[in-house]
């Protein structure tokens, strides 16, 4: 249990490309919730858009998570025409509560020119390329191969678009799972050192009890559990901030073609996917803020957002090319990222 008292409390900033966080804590909390926004912290804000602080009554908040009795509360309020947005969390917390409360802040992220999408991204130069879609289709492995060629990451699992077609890195590091270390010993090796040899072979067990084995349980329960015991990241990797200008989106799917096709897509098309995709991903959050979004009063910004991410989204992907890319269910992804690699050269 994290104690957090309600004396020798700090006030700590981070500013997320525009949007200002303001959290009042003591440093052991600060500790745990800078990991995700540690490339934004700041000195001083001007312009803050979420605070985060702690509650002085007895009672306990209302979001909480399963097993938690801390919880938070979230309250709205109107600044100089600006809409703050404050979080309150209750001072008896565990780490999971604290790490919880770093997403959920993440979540409630808000600009007038721009927006979250679930993807990952790199750049080369100032040219930016997006690879979106679901969980598990290859977005982290595809974006550390392409750092090994020369290419930088932005991220790979959220981003932030512009409305001037610009990508930006998010607040979250790098995730590298079993999957990304088991076909790339050279990863292994850069992460892990001595140990990468022991490194290797274990995450290619995992990888290969999970293909092979998991399916073959018969209890279901039991065969969601162990996948997700197995599919929890292995190890973070902060990474600097950067940017580019998009120059083409690719959205992956599994499919049971017989060979990795890549072929144009609409526009229209690849922001409606990416607007479910961020409801999806975000869809515990959104449960919480409607059970009491109508007593603390609404968020305009999550209220109207599927029409500001389209109006985002629009501006941004604007004559920009625009991909669907088929992947059979067991390509390797060797075979996956040399396939972009030379579609991203021929661009």
């Amino acid at each position: 249990m994290i104690k957090i008292k309600s004396k020798n409390l700090n006030t700590f900033y981070f500013d997320v490309h525009g949007c200002g966080i303001e959290i009042y804590a003591n440093d052991n909390f600060f500790n745990y919730f800078k990991r995700p926004f540690k490339n934004f912290q700041n000195n001083t804000i001007s312009n803050i858009s979420i605070k985060i602080l702690p509650y002085t009554g007895k009672e306990v908040l209302p979001i909480r998570i399963k097993g938690s009795y801390a919880g938070f509360k979230l309250s709205v309020t109107q600044i100089e025409g600006r809409e703050v947005i404050s979080i309150f969390y209750n001072y008896n917390l565990q780490k999971e509560d604290i790490g919880y409360l770093a997403e959920f802040t993440r979540f409630l992220l808000n600009w007038s020119d721009k927006c979250q999408i679930h993807s990952s991204a790199v750049t080369k130069g100032k040219k930016g390329f997006i690879f979106a879609g679901r969980g598990n289709v290859g977005k982290t492995t595809i974006v550390i191969y392409l750092m090994e060629k020369g290419y930088s990451i932005v991220n790979d699992d959220w981003v932030i678009i512009t409305e001037k077609g610009e990508v930006y890195s998010s607040p979250q590091p790098l995730r590298v799972y079993d999957y990304n270390l088991a076909y790339n010993y050279r990863l292994c090796n850069k992460i892990f050192g001595l140990r990468a040899p022991l490194m290797y072979v274990y995450t290619k067990a995992r990888v290969k009890f999970r293909e092979s084995i998991i399916p073959l349980i018969p209890n279901r329960l039991l065969r969601y559990a162990l996948d997700k015991l197995l599919s929890r990241c292995i190890k973070y990797i902060n990474h600097k901030c950067v940017k580019g200008q998009i120059e083409s989106v690719f959205w992956l799917n599994r499919s049971k073609t017989k060979s990795i096709e890549i072929f144009p897509i609409s526009e229209r098309e690849i922001i409606d996917r990416m607007i479910a995709n961020f409801k999806y991903e975000f869809s515990d959050f959104f449960k919480q803020y409607y059970q009491i979004a109508p007593e603390e009063g609404k968020i305009s910004y999550l209220e109207n957002i599927e029409a500001h991410m389209t109006r985002v989204l629009q501006s941004a992907f604007s004559g920009v090319p625009c991909f669907n890319v088929l992947i059979p269910y067991h390509t390797s992804s060797e075979k996956l990222c040399e396939t972009i690699e030379k579609k991203l050269q021929i661009l």
